[in-house]
């Protein structure tokens, strides 16, 4: 039962996740993007404080190695991969950038080989070549060739960086207990963001965008975070971000609903990137 509970949670996670795009990217109205994330987080890292603060143990606070990996894993999780993924959202357009990010399971997989030298069968080798060819065809603009700009290599590396959490985080909570590291993760990584956001002259109040970042900070910071470290501790990193896939199609959604126009090259792209993972994950 708990292996289905997780699963659920997981399922619930990447759509939230696949609906930031276009929430981050209505924010920005309001926010910039550094602004933005350092909102999404304080709030979010507040809401994770009052809701599991409680029952999280204290003592750990005092554990100097607890400390040195919680502040690693904020850095990583919350701190540049936040900056990058804003930093890319408002230079790309929401379903573009959700179809790089869809490589994150197969950066996940050859990480797990390159850095954990754990076993990467030659089907999901395939699997990798395959996910990073989806990219190429999402990112080849014909008439003009490759357009990668800033924003592709800023979204390609907040995939990254949420790879690098996601195995570290594995790693620390086979010592430390799962609901303290993600809570004390989310803190330090939001006391980051603030000393990144400089001027706030270009940010000004609106409700709407307000709401959107009290939506992401609750429900795609505050219970994805806990549901996503659940999932990575009871499934394995690699399984669980087999389900990141769903993270581009909620976005591509999201994208036709609101009456945008995708591509046949992206959507070709964007299922070679989700057979790739689904290869490089298959057991």
């Amino acid at each position: 039962m708990s292996r289905w509970r997780d699963t659920l949670l997981l399922l619930l996670t990447v759509l939230f996740w696949g609906t930031t795009f276009h929430a981050a990217r209505y924010a920005m109205q309001s926010f910039t993007p550094v602004a933005l994330a350092a909102a999404r987080f304080l709030i979010g890292a507040l809401f994770l404080l009052i809701v599991t603060g409680r029952l999280t143990d204290l003592t750990l606070l005092r554990n100097r190695d607890f400390l040195g990996r919680i502040v690693l894993l904020g850095a990583v999780g919350v701190g540049i991969y936040n900056l990058l993924f804003y930093e890319g959202i408002a230079r790309v357009n929401p379903a573009r950038a959700a179809l790089i990010a869809a490589a994150n399971p197969g950066i996940t997989a050859l990480l797990l080989r390159v850095w954990k030298k754990e076993a990467l069968p030659v089907a999901s080798l395939a699997g990798i070549v395959l996910a990073f060819a989806g990219v190429a065809f999402v990112v080849f603009e014909p008439g003009s060739g490759w357009s990668i700009g800033v924003g592709e290599l800023c979204i390609m590396g907040a995939a990254t960086a949420w790879s690098i959490y996601s195995i570290a985080g594995r790693d620390v909570m086979r010592t430390y207990e799962q609901r303290a590291v993600t809570l004390y993760s989310v803190v330090a990584g939001s006391l980051m963001l603030p000393l990144f956001v400089g001027s706030v002259d270009d940010t000004h109040f609106a409700i709407g965008p307000f709401i959107a970042v009290l939506y992401m900070a609750i429900f795609a910071t505050g219970l994805a975070y806990v549901w996503w470290a659940r999932a990575v501790q009871s499934l394995g990193p690699a399984p669980a971000a087999v389900f990141m896939n769903l993270v581009p199609v909620t976005a591509l959604v999201i994208e036709v609903l609101l009456g945008g126009s995708i591509e046949t090259r992206q959507l070709f792209g964007g299922a070679l990137v989700i057979a790739g993972v689904w290869l490089t994950n298959r057991r």
